[in-house]
């Protein structure tokens, strides 16, 4: 696996990481760390459950991303670095926007 596709890994698994104490409600309310909007800082339940669902989402995105990686690794060599790059790129972009815009409908329905 050549060395961007690792980093783009990395980026997943960081990712995922940094999510896993979100969804397991062990985040409490801060200025640093979590889904901060005035709303999930209105109260201690609206701050639990939306960041437990922004980080289901964004260890979902995390997940994209390594699988992503770990195909473009195989599928680079055909198609091209510079193609690969571009795909990666809207992966990447593309699952953190889905994550963020589901969080945040998830968020309004609290």
């Amino acid at each position: 696996m050549g060395p961007l596709y690792l980093l783009w890994m990395f980026t997943g698994l960081i990712l995922i990481g940094v999510s896993i104490p979100l969804v397991l409600k062990k985040i409490p309310p801060n200025q640093w760390y979590g889904f901060r909007v005035p709303k999930t800082f209105s109260s201690d339940r609206i701050w639990y459950e939306a960041n437990r669902v922004a980080g289901i989402d964004f260890c979902l995105a995390g997940g994209v991303v390594v699988g992503a990686s770990v195909v473009m690794n195989f599928i680079a060599p055909m198609i091209g670095e510079g193609l690969s790059v571009t795909v990666m790129l809207f992966v990447i972009l593309g699952s953190l926007l889905a994550a963020v815009v589901h969080s945040l409908l998830a968020l309004r329905k609290m």
